[in-house]
């Protein structure tokens, strides 16, 4: 009777590192592809340990990663939460069209921010939408999602604001400019002073609450509706908004980071929580890598054995 240890080359392990972190299969339907397609009784140990080496062997390769961010001229930010030990935490992504980077932490603000390392030192211009924790890197420069505000002003228009209309006409027209040629200083003066112009005619048209006898004033700041709110944004922080006519490289949208956090909500969906905080970390880690593989053009099954040798992928611009 042979009683050897069976061994598995890093080919096959490769390829079981792939369908788990890309492929969201789980454990026991890997071991049955395995077996079915190729007569491989592969264990759990098996399979975790492969997904332990290939985490192990990208440390060096997250911080190089890291480091290629911070120099970026426009990097793309999101956030969004992944359940793990039946908690809420929160996965953070920065990403460009080179790279991307998933980062598990406790907290969805600054203190999470900070703790990742990117944006402290990060000196380009962030795409974001509008999450006010953003706002602590004055550092740097911030471009808003438009695609976020569309979606605002269309739930506005809907409720017979005018103003919300014009100023989504305004935003595609800004964005056909950007598309179709060069935005010259005049473009950019005119948008601006239709921006302008439209508040103007939206915070003469908002309708002011009138209080009741039954109103009881309370403490501290008044609550804004959802107009007032972005009236007052459009007002303060069109240099943002518009970021994309005055920066060659701001995109109009933060479509790149939603599609890389994607996965987050698709993995959840199809896989349930993680049970442990580890192995969100050892997702997340092998994740970034294959992401960043894939935009640099790597063949993903010849980058995860180079990983699991211990030679990963070398990056660059």
């Amino acid at each position: 009777m042979n009683t050897a240890q069976v061994r598995y080359g890093n080919r096959i392990k490769a390829l079981a590192v792939y369908l788990n972190n890309y492929g969201f299969i789980p454990y026991d339907r890997l071991q049955d592809f395995f077996y079915d397609c190729f007569d491989l009784n592969i264990g759990d140990g098996t399979l975790l340990a492969a997904n332990q080496q290939c985490y192990d062997n990208l440390e060096a390769t997250e911080r190089l990663i890291k480091e290629y961010l911070k120099s970026s001229p426009v990097n793309h930010h999101d956030e969004s939460g992944l359940r793990c030990k039946s908690d809420l935490k929160w996965v953070h992504d920065t990403s460009n069209d080179w790279f991307t980077h998933y980062a598990i932490h406790e907290k969805r603000g600054k203190e999470a921010m900070d703790e990742i390392g990117i944006l402290p030192d990060f000196k380009g211009v962030i795409v974001h939408d509008r999450f006010s924790s953003y706002d602590n890197y004055k550092q740097c420069g911030h471009g808003l999602c438009n695609a976020h505000l569309l979606r605002e002003l269309k739930a506005l228009a809907e409720n017979g604001r005018e103003w919300a209309s014009q100023m989504a006409a305004l935003l595609l027209k800004a964005k056909g400019i950007k598309e179709t040629s060069v935005p010259s200083g005049k473009d950019i003066k005119e948008i601006f002073s239709q921006c302008d112009e439209i508040v103007k005619t939206g915070l003469e048209s908002e309708p002011v609450p009138e209080p009741t006898e039954y109103t009881i004033p309370k403490k501290g700041r008044k609550k804004k509706s959802d107009s007032m709110r972005l009236l007052e944004a459009f007002s303060t922080r069109k240099d943002q908004i518009f970021k994309f006519l005055t920066h060659p490289l701001v995109p109009f949208d933060n479509n790149m980071a939603e599609r890389d956090i994607r996965m987050v909500k698709l993995k959840q969906k199809i896989s349930g929580c993680f049970r442990t905080f580890k192995g969100a970390e050892i997702f997340l880690r092998i994740r970034s890598y294959i992401s960043t593989s894939k935009k640099q053009g790597f063949n993903i099954l010849d980058s995860l054995q180079l990983a699991i040798e211990g030679r990963p992928e070398t990056f660059s611009y």
